[in-house]
């Protein structure tokens, strides 16, 4: 893989994250850009956000396959040997006549380890963030599509709370994106706020994926 496309790849999902933001907290997030280290930023440095995916290298080739032959199509147009290998392991999802996403049917979702360790490896590199925004924010993609109960997010943060607890400049909010599902923790509060973003995760992908090919 070339550097300009890894690059791409990586500025995609940021690009899904500051769109998905701005649709979400328009008032919070009117002045968010791109950067690097933190990947977001609003342009005051009051806010600054990491983003990182939480996939496995099986998921990873199915969300691979799911972007090259399935995304945005109707099942019928799939052709049907295309179509049986992928649901072996994995159960697309239909929206409006068309497949938006799909989720492994072996039932990884039920843990939170691929969460913690995208979480973990952000924490280990909290004290490099100090000095380029006055607060931080982590925000996480998941393996899965509309999969992760609201369980399970809570035992995520106290997860991120327990782990950056010695740390001096500690994450204060984390989104968890499910792809059609979206959670907002404030973590100082103890607060978490459940969003239903499928409605409008096509156009944001898609103006992700222009973005982050102008800017890859």
């Amino acid at each position: 893989m070339s550097k300009r496309t890894h690059d791409t790849h990586k500025y995609y999902y940021e690009y899904r994250a500051l769109y998905t933001l701005e649709h979400l907290f328009p008032e919070k997030f009117r002045s968010l850009m791109h950067s690097d280290s933190p990947d977001l930023v609003t342009s005051d440095n009051s806010i600054g956000i990491e983003v990182v995916r939480a996939v496995s290298n099986k998921n990873e080739q199915a969300f691979a396959f799911f972007e090259k032959e399935l995304k945005g199509k109707r099942v019928d147009e799939v052709p049907q040997n295309k179509l049986n290998r992928f649901t072996e392991t994995n159960l697309p999802l239909v929206y409006e006549d068309k497949i938006f996403g799909f989720s492994p049917v072996c039932g990884v979702w039920h843990n939170t380890r691929l969460l913690q360790h995208a979480v973990a490896s952000k924490v280990k590199k909290l004290d490099g963030y100090s000095g380029r925004a006055s607060k931080l924010e982590l925000y996480v993609f998941t393996d899965t599509f509309e999969d992760y109960e609201v369980d399970e997010i809570k035992q995520l943060v106290e997860i991120l709370k327990a782990a950056q607890h010695s740390s001096e400049f500690q994450f204060t909010t984390l989104y968890v994106d499910d792809c059609g599902w979206f959670y907002q923790c404030d973590l100082l509060n103890d607060k978490i706020e459940f969003f239903e973003t499928k409605s409008y995760l096509r156009s944001i992908c898609q103006s992700a994926k222009d973005a982050a090919t102008i800017g890859g």
